[in-house]
């Protein structure tokens, strides 16, 4: 659970089409939760111009769409209550996750709260895992990815 508050900053950091943070929006519209301030971060265009703001929760709130680089997020300044990634994580190289997280912590409040959502895997079906997408991205044409993106497993934490 989040635990929002009245006036909490919330980053959806790499945040696509905004589904986590307008998720959250509507939570906090249907619990009375009032004053929160979203920013929406993402490098890809083509995603953050899905956010519909003004026919969505989101209309209720103050809110940002920034395009950047996940890790120059930072930049933008400020302190944030709340932060989600929601599978985005391991669009990043293995060389910079932890670096991103650690900036992630740097960047809340006390008590602040970050939510991962991120697929977890072992060991053991890792490797399996990362050679299937790697070849969906090879087919589709995603040559950075094919050669950028890491899936962590729970060893690598």
């Amino acid at each position: 659970s989040l635990e929002l508050r009245d006036g909490d900053r919330v980053l959806d950091l790499m945040s696509g089409y905004g589904c986590a943070g307008i998720e959250i929006a509507r939570y906090s519209l249907e619990q009375d939760i009032k004053g929160l301030h979203f920013t929406f971060l993402d490098n890809a265009l083509a995603q953050i111009n899905k956010i519909k703001p003004d026919s969505s929760p989101l209309r209720n709130f103050l809110y940002r769409v920034v395009l950047s680089d996940a890790q120059d997020f930072n930049r933008l300044g400020g302190t944030y209550n709340k932060m989600v990634l929601k599978q985005g994580l391991h669009e990043l190289p293995k060389s910079t996750q932890l670096g991103l997280v650690k900036k992630i912590f740097d960047s809340l409040y006390p008590q602040g709260i970050f939510s991962l959502w991120a697929n977890l895997l072992t060991p053991e079906n890792q490797s399996i895992f990362q050679d299937i997408i790697r070849k969906k991205d090879e087919l589709a044409g995603y040559n950075s990815l094919v050669n950028n993106r890491y899936f962590f497993c729970e060893n690598d934490f």
